[in-house]
């Protein structure tokens, strides 16, 4: 078993006490990623026993609360983590955009007067490429934050990048071994320089604007490829996947950034604050854990609960997520690489925690071929994995 880490966050009137603890076996704490019930599943067993191949990454947070629903502690255990290790974080990339595009809302003066509802328009050079599609280039914040959350709708989170603009997300992310790296959008191939190129946004009735903003040169990562092939326009290419140009976030910046929202004086306990109203923290956290069938824009499309929901209900497609357990989340699937970022929050037994889990099934090592392991392992995986997670939380919380 490798090495599992622990964090214990405390507050208390007079003090904030952080206490690391390092062990194979941990005894301190209730740690449910070393639970004999969880490690005897069949889905995550297989998984555990290949560790190489299948590259798991775990995290843990137990959320304590006194009796007024405030946060008093948070308990931390990670289960095989590293994070100088390459994974593509797809689209979870998202759920820091969309905070930081709020924070950014109430802060930016340039845009006194605009609301989350406020319509815009994109401008700038080159935008017929960026966003080939006229419908793509008008929207409204509120609109495109709903968008990424619900149904992870990629041009919506293209709008984002360019409101927020990815060197700002980088830097209010969690700084660790391998910092964060957003390099481009999604589901579009543009030029590096057209990446590096920022659209401007005009608001209705003239209540604000950004000007198109044009960043300097991207400080890749060191050069770094996996696997022994990819796929590019249809052709085979026998070389290594290259993906020091790739987006990168670590799974503890990712898990920071979902406590950093959920939890609103997280700073005291070590996480990234974030300068939110009230009003749009409740907003983002209602947006993360909306069910399709709950979204007038989605409600008709007959989406599965579990559409955007892997942990717990990943591979249960006919499952009905009842109103008791809320799920405030995102998920990234590309290149083999299936990620959850996931508070949940337990009505009935008072449980609540936020895991965050990657998992790699590329097992043929070409990238880009749509050849994964989704539904066979990587699905399985992280539905056991919630579902024991959650079976531990509400046995300590019963007492059994």
């Amino acid at each position: 078993m490798p090495v599992s880490t622990v964090r214990n966050f405390l507050k208390s009137r007079r003090c904030i006490s952080v206490t690391y603890v390092l062990s194979a076996l941990v005894t301190w704490g209730q740690n449910p990623l070393e639970d004999r019930d969880l490690l005897s599943q069949p889905e995550i067993r297989e998984v555990f026993d290949a560790l190489e191949r299948y590259q798991p990454q775990i995290v843990f947070s137990r959320i304590s609360r006194d009796d007024a629903g405030s946060v008093i502690g948070i308990e931390t255990h990670t289960f095989n983590v590293d994070p100088t290790r390459y994974f593509y974080p797809a689209s979870t990339v998202k759920l820091p955009a969309a905070i930081i595009a709020l924070e950014r809302l109430e802060s930016d003066p340039k845009l006194n007067g605009v609301e989350a509802t406020t319509r815009y328009r994109m401008f700038g050079e080159d935008l017929e490429i960026a966003y080939p599609n006229p419908e793509q280039r008008e929207s409204s914040l509120l609109r495109d934050i709903e968008r990424v959350a619900v149904a992870s709708d990629n041009m919506a989170f293209n709008r984002l990048f360019d409101f927020v603009g990815p060197d700002v997300i980088e830097a209010r992310l969690l700084q660790g071994e391998r910092p964060p790296q957003l390099s481009h959008r999604l589901a579009i191939s543009l030029p590096s320089k057209l990446q590096r190129s920022l659209m401007g946004f005009e608001f209705e009735a003239g209540v604000g604007s950004l000007e198109p903003r044009q960043l300097g040169p991207d400080t890749f990562a060191p050069e770094e490829a996996l696997g022994i092939g990819y796929r590019s326009r249809g052709e085979l290419i026998p070389s290594p996947f290259a993906v020091h140009r790739r987006n990168f976030i670590s799974l503890e910046a990712l898990h920071d950034a979902l406590l950093g929202l959920v939890i609103e004086d997280g700073e005291a306990f070590g996480l990234s604050s974030y300068k939110l109203s009230s009003e749009h923290r409740s907003l983002l956290i209602e947006l993360f854990s909306r069910l399709p069938r709950n979204s007038p824009e989605y409600a008709s499309e007959n989406l599965p609960d579990n559409y955007v929901k892997y942990l717990i209900y990943g591979d249960q497609p006919e499952a009905v997520i009842p109103d008791s357990l809320t799920i405030i989340n995102k998920i990234g699937q590309a290149y083999g690489f299936l990620s959850d970022v996931a508070y949940v929050s337990d009505a009935e037994s008072g449980v609540a925690f936020a895991l965050s889990a990657v998992v790699y099934v590329n097992a043929n090592e070409i990238f880009n071929d749509n050849v994964y392991e989704y539904d066979t392992i990587g699905l399985p995986f992280l539905g056991a994995l919630g579902r024991a997670v959650l079976r531990f939380e509400q046995g300590l919380a019963s007492g059994k």
